[in-house]
């Protein structure tokens, strides 16, 4: 159970007023920490409950905690990468002032696989580590990892948005593309075999039209599953329902943007 997913009403009456048990998470140093603007303790990581053990992801690494005790079990780092390719000709690097989370981080659980994305989601981009992983839900062993700038032409400057989740065997993240030149913002579905990692769908879901300054993002953005179809909505205006196995379209909506033509989110549909 990930934080988005429906659960039974606690009684209330019974719950006392004190935390069981409490763990203390790493906090980043103040230079790293991207929300010094507004709220410097704004939360971004979300734990996941499976089989009685909860995982979290930070930007770094992906832990696992006992849930009756919060005893760690295991911490896993992804050995550090190369940096991201970079733009093609006739893009540059987004730049900006913000220094506000645009994302939330929640790992998905299927299959005794962990999936995790690491890197801080700043400025329409993911600094550090931007990739997403699989982890070996028992002992924290790394199976995979994947940069979808690798995995595709057509995301050469695509920054993973989103937490994942599991149909299956098929893992389906969130890319979302910042062309600045071109001034387009697009919005990906990409289809990931759990076990190997090797993609096996990708679907274009919408694109708009954006400035070249302002944030490209002003809200968290997230999937949800079920029955096999995978619904996804955006913050540029677009509803989608895919087929989780094939990545088929089902239907896509325009669903409206919320101060769409304000310059100071770059957005213009």
């Amino acid at each position: 159970k990930g934080p988005f997913d429906s659960f039974a009403a606690p009684p209330w009456d019974q719950l006392s007023t004190q935390p069981l048990q409490s763990v203390a998470l790493a906090t980043l140093p103040e230079d790293r920490r991207p929300w010094v603007q507004n709220n410097p303790d704004a939360p971004w990581v979300f734990p996941t409950l499976a089989d009685e053990t909860l995982y979290i992801c930070d930007d770094q690494s992906v832990s696992a905690f006992d849930a009756a005790t919060l005893a760690q079990l295991w911490r896993t780092t992804p050995a550090k990468v190369l940096p991201l390719p970079a733009p093609p000709r006739g893009e540059f690097p987004t730049f900006g002032g913000s220094r506000l989370l645009e994302d939330v981080s929640s790992p998905a659980v299927a299959r005794n696989t962990v999936i995790a994305i690491t890197g801080l989601p700043i400025n329409s981009e993911r600094t550090g580590d931007g990739r997403v992983h699989a982890l070996r839900a028992s002992d924290g062993a790394l199976l995979w990892s994947l940069n979808p700038r690798y995995a595709d032409d057509a995301l050469d400057t695509g920054v993973l948005r989103g937490p994942p989740v599991v149909d299956a065997d098929t893992v389906i993240v969130g890319v979302r593309k910042n062309g600045t030149m071109r001034r387009v913002i697009s919005l990906y579905l990409l289809g990931i075999d759990l076990s190997s990692g090797q993609v096996r769908w990708n679907r274009l879901i919408g694109s708009v039209g954006s400035q070249v300054w302002g944030r490209s993002q002003t809200r968290p953005d997230a999937s949800i599953l079920h029955e096999g179809v995978v619904y996804r909505g955006d913050d540029m205006g677009v509803l989608a329902a895919i087929n989780a196995a094939t990545g088929e379209p089902l239907w896509v909506r325009h669903a409206g943007s919320p101060q769409s033509l304000d310059p100071n989110q770059g957005m213009t549909m």
